[in-house]
């Protein structure tokens, strides 16, 4: 109660600065989540095989939250300041319930016309229990907290050119589970390069984007006290052309490749191509999201098997998703959104005595409200 009091006296103190920005809301939803650990539909437990019936959980949920932002400038300089705790509650799987906390700072300085550079930082805590049955990896326990930092330059490399460069650095420390003890620093870097001109529908963009990342893991046996170091490169670059329908509707188009390389003998190693398709509106009113997207996962090493753990050549993926997000405005302070995200896999492997790297269904809806103070 006191760390909470001493919150509220810090947030109004800011707030009533007038020389600093500060922006405050509050919002909740309604939904409704389908499998909320992406369980596949079968699973062959001590000789009895268990259908979706016993496997899924899925519930009504409602999720509430705030956000607090505030933003000092100064010349051609600014510092921001940013926390959003956010809990959700599933009425008919309380257990599966879980909090979130997410912290951060950003600096940006335009250092002239042509070239801005930025550093944030973030904080990020999860609460929460279970285990990550779609990440099929490493066995994540969903809990964990993240800490981050990253450093960027926006430019120009000509008249109309718009490009970013970025290097990333992060730590996650996942909650011990089952026995184990499991985190990784991670370095890495992204860059966007971007072409822009403009025709009588609004601004066209078309470029080039890629990204590295190397995760150094470190999981501890918390029986034997032993120790395994292994590490992730993940190699990933795309093309993308943004189309303006009109002036209030853009299509944009993209196609990413991707490759992970394992140090541990390419146990989890794997390439992946994916196309997907975003569609955005935007007026004074109403912003609407409708993205669809197609991923081909092959790994290299893993191989599929059947109940009889006959070998079924290579593990193979394919992503089936749809991202839904619309927000309108009701009047200055209130608006009201729906969200919505459907994600089917298919997998080859069809090892009913196995509950990783399955085929499974999932979607997440959602309608609420935001207040803005």
């Amino acid at each position: 109660m006191k760390v909470l009091l001493r919150i509220i006296f810090f947030l109004f103190i800011i707030k009533s600065t007038a020389q600093i920005q500060t922006n405050f809301s509050t919002e909740t939803a309604t939904g409704y989540e389908y499998n909320i650990f992406k369980s596949p539909e079968s699973f062959l437990d001590n000789g009895v095989l268990k259908g979706k019936n016993e496997l899924y959980k899925s519930s009504l949920f409602q999720e509430g939250g705030v956000r607090f932002f505030a933003k000092k400038k100064w010349k051609k300089q600014s510092l921001s300041f940013r926390f959003n705790p956010k809990g959700i509650y599933y009425f008919s799987e309380k257990k599966s319930s879980y909090f979130t906390f997410l912290s951060g700072i950003r600096y940006i300085n335009k250092l002239n016309k042509k070239t801005t550079w930025q550093a944030n930082s973030w904080y990020k805590i999860k609460n929460r229990e279970g285990e990550n049955i779609d990440g099929s990896e490493l066995n994540f326990p969903l809990g964990n907290t993240h800490f981050g930092l990253t450093t960027s330059l926006d430019f120009r490399l000509y008249k109309q050119n718009r490009s970013v460069f970025k290097i990333i650095y992060g730590n996650r420390d996942y909650k011990k589970s089952n026995g184990s003890d499991l985190n990784y620093n991670a370095v890495g870097a992204t860059t966007v390069i971007r072409n822009v001109f403009k025709r009588k529908a609004g601004w066209h963009s078309y470029g080039i984007e890629g990204s590295y990342s190397n995760k150094f893991f470190q999981q501890k046996n918390l029986t034997t006290n032993t120790i395994a170091k292994f590490n992730w490169k993940d190699i990933s670059a795309g093309v993308f052309y943004r189309y303006p329908l009109t002036k209030k509707l853009d299509l944009k188009p993209s196609l990413e490749y991707k490759t992970r390389i394992d140090s541990n003998t390419d146990k989890f190693s794997y390439t992946q191509l994916k196309p997907s398709l975003n569609l955005a509106y935007k007026n004074k009113k109403t912003t609407l999201g409708l993205t669809g997207s197609y991923s081909n996962r092959t790994y290299k090493t893993l191989l599929a098997t059947d109940t009889n753990w006959k070998k079924l050549g290579k593990l193979n993926y394919e992503y089936f998703q749809i991202k839904l997000s619309a927000e309108r405005k009701l009047n200055k302070k209130l608006s009201i959104h729906v969200n919505g995200f459907i994600n089917n896999r298919t997998s080859n492997k069809t090892n009913t005595k196995s509950m990783y790297f399955r085929s499974y269904n999932y979607y997440n809806l959602s309608i609420g409200c935001k207040y803005r103070f």
